[in-house]
Order: C-alpha cells, then structure tokens, then sequence
C-alpha cells in the first residue's frame, strides 16, 4: 500500500498555486523545449559518433562533408531536428594511398582497393580517376553519403536509445527548475 502524506508548512498553498499556474501557462512550452534541446544535442552527437565508427570517417568529416545540422525546438515547435544536405564524403579522408594498381581507401571498416584511381596533391589530395581513355575528364568518386546513412537503422536505434533513457528525467529537471523545486 503506498500513502501519500503532505505537509503544507507557512505559504505552501499559495507556492503550490503558483507552481500550478506556471505548469498551465504557456512558459511550459519553453521549458519542454529546453528540455527537447538537451536531449537533441546528445542525440546529435551520438549519431556524429555512430555514422563516423560505421563509415570509417573522421567525426569532424562527417559534420563537415555532410552538412550535419540541428534545427532546435523551440515554444512554437516542439520538434529537434538533424538535417544533411550533403553529398559523398571525399575518399581522402579515408586513409587514401596511391598504389601501383590504384588509391586504396579504409570505409565501412574494410580496405577497399580503386583501379586505375589515382590522386592529386595539388588539388588538395583528392581521389581521382578518368572516364575515358583521353587525359580529360576526371571524375572525383566520394564514399558514404550522410543523408543515407542517417536513415539507416542503427541511427534511428542509437537516436531512440538516448531519447528514452535521458529525455524524461530532463523533463523532470525542467519541472523542478519551472516550479522552484515545488513539483519534482
């Protein structure tokens, strides 16, 4: 049997009120918000985490060749998002090294060898190879592309893991520190 006991010490009933009227106004938008922001950070970084150990890519590569981006949630939008807009990632992030027999590269955790590729030092190190007999045109092929590996299951499990494990006692911090400790 569980039994609730109160006890209401000096202005308890007029705190208690005002903590009530804060959990029904509209400021508790801000902080289910803040509360969203939290939580989506750790999400983001997580999934930075997880799409670079999957890939084989520098994390830094994965922000910066995937345009990783977070659109936070706010009062009017309780939504947090990661958007990518980008394309492949270069394959000289991926441990490229020129080879008689082509560049060879590390992604998906395996060694992948590129016939006939080759690379430019002074186009900034990057993996080329042509697409015709002739000298020119010169094709630069990219590795994982961000926007497809962000859908991919095991984003969405690591995105899920978080969320359920981190969001509702933030929820609870953001009550705590809405109604000054009244509500926890």
């Amino acid at each position: 049997m569980t039994a609730i006991v109160a006890r209401i010490e000096g202005d308890g009933i007029a705190r208690i009120r005002h903590a009530i009227g804060i959990l029904a106004s509209p400021r508790k938008m801000v902080g289910l918000a803040r509360a969203l922001n939290h939580t989506g950070q750790k999400v983001h970084t997580e999934v930075r985490r997880r799409i670079a150990q999957r890939t084989s890519a520098p994390v830094r590569a994965i922000t910066q060749y995937g345009a990783l981006k977070t659109v936070r949630a706010t009062a009017g939008a309780l939504e947090f998002q990661i958007r990518s807009t980008g394309k492949g990632i270069p394959l000289k992030v991926f441990a490229a090294e020129q080879g008689p027999k082509g560049v060879r590269v590390t992604a998906w955790g395996k060694r992948y060898l590129i016939p006939h590729a080759f690379m430019v030092a002074s186009m900034g190190g990057h993996v080329f190879w042509r697409t015709s007999r002739s000298r020119l045109p010169i094709r630069k092929p990219t590795g994982p592309s961000i926007p497809k590996e962000l859908v991919k299951q095991y984003v969405e499990q690591a995105m899920n893991q978080i969320v359920s494990r981190d969001l509702p006692p933030r929820l609870e911090h953001e009550i705590r520190v809405m109604t000054e400790g009244i509500v926890s």
